[in-house]
């Protein structure tokens, strides 16, 4: 889908400015059972969801979500007719967001997958919708790639960085364009090493 290969080309750049990221990513793949990172092992792979997290988050495929008001409703106080057409802001809600801040910190522009983890790498912070869903849109509207993007997004990641390093991002930093999707503005441009077998 456009939603996985946007992110995970958000993610393999970041990734190439963040070394350190790169290392826990490829140490806790070591860690598996064969060493080996499949779709039942995802659920285990916190640093690689955090790094899809936050890829999501930074780099949103999707920073608005349309919709039409199906029945006549009432939103903070204001009544809303039946076909009112609304643009969800969904980048801007989650800076706006308390309950996001609260739980995930306001340093809205970093990129900094740890905040995901929980404290002593137990699982990972949930804040619904902000977390994993939020460019999937919700309810009957909702992406059917969803489950599929989030498994195998970190998946990819896992099995990319199990295998290879990725070096240091040495270009300026890459800005989005807007097309069907929003996406960098330009070919990101990576160079891969094999990683020394364990």
């Amino acid at each position: 889908t456009d939603t996985t290969s946007t992110t995970l080309s958000w993610a393999l750049y970041h990734l190439a400015r963040h070394p350190d990221v790169q290392d826990e990513v490829a140490a806790e793949v070591a860690c598996l059972a064969g060493g080996l990172p499949l779709a039942e092992s995802v659920g285990s792979l916190l640093w690689a969801q955090a790094v899809w997290r936050e890829s999501l988050r930074l780099n949103s495929v999707a920073p608005t979500l349309f919709l039409e008001v199906a029945e006549p409703c009432e939103i903070d106080g204001h009544a809303v007719p039946q076909g009112t057409t609304i643009w969800a802001m969904l980048q801007e809600s989650c800076r706006r967001s308390s309950e996001f801040r609260d739980v995930i910190g306001d340093d809205w522009e970093a990129w900094r997958p740890r905040r995901w983890i929980l404290e002593g790498g137990t699982g990972l912070r949930s804040c619904p919708p902000f977390d994993d869903s939020m460019v999937f849109g919700h309810g009957a509207r909702m992406c059917p790639g969803k489950l599929m993007s989030n498994t195998v997004g970190p998946l990819v990641l896992a099995e990319i960085l199990r295998r290879f390093a990725i070096g240091e991002w040495r270009g300026a930093p890459m800005h989005r364009k807007m097309e069907f999707t929003v996406c960098p503005a330009r070919d990101i441009e990576l160079r891969f090493s094999a990683r020394a077998a364990a």
